[in-house]
C-alpha cells in the first residue's frame, strides 16, 4: 500500500533526534493544519511505514513503533488550541510513556505560542494540570528537564514561571507548589545531618554481634525492641542466621561494628528485598544509629559468612535492636 503524504511526514520526522524533531515538527504540523489532529490521533498505535522505508538503520527496527507515536505527539502539539484537546485526552492514556511525552508537550507548547493561543494553553493547563494526578506519571522529571532546557530555551522558564503558583499533586498526593518544585531543583535544600555516631549504640551492636556468634539466641532475642521480639522467637532468629550462612557454616568472628552514618529516611527508602527497609515501629524519634558488622566462618574459607545492618533503638529509655538485615556473599 503506497504511504499517505500524512504518513511520509511522520516518517521523515520520526528518524530525527528529539531536538532536531521538536524544531522542524513545528514546520510540517503547519503544513498539515488543524484538519490533521484526527488522522494523527488515528496513526498513533501502529506506524503505515516501515523502518527500512523511513531510511532507518535496521539495527534501530525496534525502536521504531516508539519513534512513531512520538513524532505524532510533537506533531500535536504544533497544531495549537486543537492540538492541545488531543493531547489532554493523551495524559489519560494506559500506557504510561505516551501519557508523559503527551504532558511534556503540553507544557512545553506556550512557549513557541503567540498572543490568544499562548494565552488559552496557559488557561488550559491553569484549569486542568491541578486535578492530574498519576501515580506513572511524575511531575518532577518534566519540570526538572524544562529548566535544564531552558538554558537555551528560556521562554520554557517563563512557562514555568507563570505556573509558578499551581497547587499540584505530587508523590502519594501530596500537594505542592509547582514553583516551589522548580527552586528546589534549581537550589536544592542541604541534607538533613547523619546521626551522631553514639559509643553506647556500637557497644548495643558489638553485644549483638557477640551473641549471635556464640550463637546465644536467647540473648539476641532480649536485645530486641518489643515489636520486633514478637515477630522473633530464638527459633526463628535462628533459622535466619542459619540461612544465611548456608552457603559457609556459622560465623566464628565478626568485624568491628561501623556507623553507616544513615538516617531513618534513608533507610526508609529500600525498593528491593537487597535494600534495607525500615518498618514503620521503627520511629524516626527512637532511631539513633545504623550500624554494619561483616561476619566470617573460620579461618580456612576465604569467604564472609554475611553482612548485617542493625538499627539501634531507643525503646522505653533503653537501647534496644529495632529492625536488622542481612545480605550474604553471593
Amino acid at each position: 500500500m503506497k504511504a499517505e503524504p500524512i504518513d511520509r511526514s511522520i516518517a521523515s520526522l520520526a528518524v530525527l533526534l528529539t531536538n532536531q524533531l521538536r524544531e522542524r515538527s513545528g514546520k510540517v504540523a503547519a503544513k498539515l493544519g488543524p484538519g490533521a489532529v484526527k488522522p494523527l490521533v488515528q496513526r498513533l498505535k501502529k506506524p503505515r511505514v516501515s523502518a527500512e522505508a523511513a531510511g532507518l538503520d535496521p539495527m534501530f527496527h525496534f525502536e521504531w513503533p516508539w519513534k512513531w507515536t512520538a513524532t505524532i505527539i510533537e506533531l500535536l502539539g504544533g497544531l495549537g488550541l486543537e492540538g492541545s484537546e488531543a493531547l489532554w485526552s493523551l495524559t489519560e492514556n494506559s500506557n504510561d510513556s505516551v501519557a508523559l511525552r503527551a504532558l511534556v508537550v503540553l507544557l512545553r507548547m506556550p512557549a513557541s505560542a503567540k498572543g490568544e493561543t499562548r494565552s488559552k494553553l496557559l488557561a488550559e493547563l491553569k484549569t486542568r494540570l491541578p486535578k492530574f494526578y498519576r501515580k506513572d506519571v511524575p511531575l518532577y522529571p518534566i519540570v526538572n528537564s524544562m529548566l535544564i532546557e531552558a538554558r537555551r530555551e528560556p521562554p520554557l522558564l517563563d512557562v514555568l514561571s507563570e505556573l509558578s503558583e499551581l497547587v499540584l499533586f505530587g508523590e502519594k498526593k501530596a500537594k505542592f507548589k509547582l514553583g516551589d518544585m522548580a527552586r528546589d531543583i534549581l537550589h536544592p535544600p542541604a541534607p538533613p545531618p547523619p546521626p551522631p555516631e553514639r559509643p553506647e549504640s556500637k557497644q548495643l551492636a558489638t553485644k549483638f554481634a557477640d551473641a549471635l556468634v556464640a550463637r546465644d539466641l536467647h540473648a539476641l532475642h532480649d536485645m530486641l525492641a518489643s515489636p520486633l521480639k514478637e515477630k522473633k522467637t530464638p527459633k526463628k532468629l535462628e533459622a535466619e542466621f542459619k540461612k544465611e550462612s548456608s552457603h559457609c557454616g556459622w560465623p566464628v568472628r565478626h568485624d568491628e561494628p561501623e556507623f553507616s552514618r544513615m538516617r531513618a529516611d534513608e533507610l526508609r527508602a529500600g525498593n528491593s528485598k537487597h535494600e534495607p527497609s525500615l518498618p514503620k515501629h521503627v520511629t524516626d524519634d527512637a532511631f539513633r544509629n545504623w550500624l554494619v558488622i561483616r561476619f566470617w566462618p573460620d579461618e580456612d574459607q576465604d569467604v564472609f559468612a554475611f553482612d548485617l545492618g542493625v538499627a539501634v533503638v531507643n525503646s522505653a529509655g533503653e537501647l534496644k535492636v529495632g529492625y536488622y538485615w542481612a545480605t550474604a556473599e553471593d
